[in-house]
């Protein structure tokens, strides 16, 4: 599935969610909000109304080629996904509906961690956004650069808020790192110095909670 049908993946799971005998009853379903971090980050805005424009994101990084690089766990995705499958029928079939509207009215607030690809969204299209919106970014994310994507979402989103990390990159959001993985991949698992994963994991938390307390009563 290709990534702006990521938000009826998030549809469905909401669906089993309610649907589900036991962990329905304890779900108010006026009260569900989203959270997603990168490549997440960029379904829960649609899922918020944004609305998907290829054209635009082409655009954009033809002008500004050093802004859209490719991760470094996918790195080179024209040749490990886009050429094998671009004469799929069923891919042909999605690319059509790129542009469409996947708002999922359940959701009454999106908070996104470091969200990719914002300039995937016009700014007819996030101005589609109504509910309310936290953006979360590292001024040191070279993955989805603050002002590439985030910046750029949050000043077309009427009313989201924006907060920049200092030297926060786009990975420190992960998990903590194993001394395994910090040897092995250093470009995921080791931060700038000073930069101490773990409380910016209990500080994001935070603000979360905080929130989503505000704007799910």
């Amino acid at each position: 599935m290709l990534r702006w049908e990521r938000a009826r993946d998030l549809a469905a799971v909401i669906d089993c969610v309610l649907e589900d005998s036991v962990v329905g009853r304890a779900v108010d379903p006026k009260r569900i909000g989203a959270v997603g971090f990168s490549l997440g980050g960029y379904t829960v805005l649609e899922v918020a109304g944004a609305r998907t424009d290829l054209a635009a994101l082409g655009r954009f990084c033809a002008s500004h080629p050093g802004e859209c690089s490719a991760p470094p766990e996918f790195p080179d995705p024209e040749a490990q996904f886009e050429r094998p499958v671009r004469n799929d029928a069923e891919v042909r079939a999605s690319l059509k509906r790129a542009g469409d509207s996947y708002r999922e009215g359940r959701v009454r607030a999106v908070f996104a961690i470091a969200p990719e690809l914002g300039h995937s969204f016009t700014e007819g299209g996030l101005a589609q956004v109504e509910v309310p919106v936290q953006i979360i970014v590292g001024d040191a994310d070279s993955i989805a650069p603050a002002t590439a994507s985030a910046a750029y979402c949050a000043q077309g989103i009427k009313g989201a808020r924006l907060d920049v990390l200092p030297r926060v990159g786009h990975y420190t959001f992960l998990a903590l790192p194993t001394a395994k993985a910090k040897a092995e991949r250093p470009s995921l698992a080791v931060d700038l110095p000073g930069v101490d994963r773990a409380v910016i994991h209990a500080q994001v938390a935070q603000m979360a909670a905080e929130f989503f307390e505000r704007n799910l009563r």
